[in-house]
């Protein structure tokens, strides 16, 4: 059922493989065209499913964000700066059940906000931050973090 949202059935997965292997060779640009449509889905899928809806207590990104990958044409008009907070808030409420044992979400997201609320804990400032750049951006890594 998956596969759908895709934009393919399972059956005709094996064949698109091969045909994506003469796409190149034939010149044929509906080919490449539906072919780029998979692997943006592919992306944003990996993208949403790490970043912003990651969750920790599993090792896999959950499929239910393929259905807003139908449409790419869709996908600026939705509310993602919104739905990262959201979905953190919601794993941070989970949080705090003492058996729970992962916290999820963007955890970057939360880092600059603790920064910017506690100013005595907060990181130090890079020298290189302009207000046009990510507020994540706005403090360097501290001693034991990498990019």
């Amino acid at each position: 059922m998956r596969m759908e949202y895709l934009g393919s059935t399972e059956i005709n997965v094996k064949k698109e493989v091969k045909v994506v292997n003469r796409a190149e060779t034939d010149g044929n640009k509906n080919t490449f065209e539906r072919y780029r449509g998979y692997l943006l889905r592919g992306f944003l899928l990996l993208l949403v499913g790490t970043t912003i809806f990651s969750d920790k207590a599993k090792n896999y990104v959950d499929l239910t964000y393929l259905k807003f990958f139908i449409d790419l044409d869709r996908i600026d008009s939705y509310s993602w700066g919104t739905a990262a907070p959201a979905f953190l808030y919601w794993e941070l409420t989970n949080a705090v059940v003492p058996d729970y044992k992962y916290v999820a979400g963007y955890m970057a997201l939360l880092q600059a906000w603790v920064y910017d609320h506690f100013k005595d804990i907060g990181g130090a400032k890079s020298k290189s931050y302009v207000e046009e750049m990510p507020r994540a951006c706005k403090y360097d890594l501290t001693k034991g973090q990498t990019n």
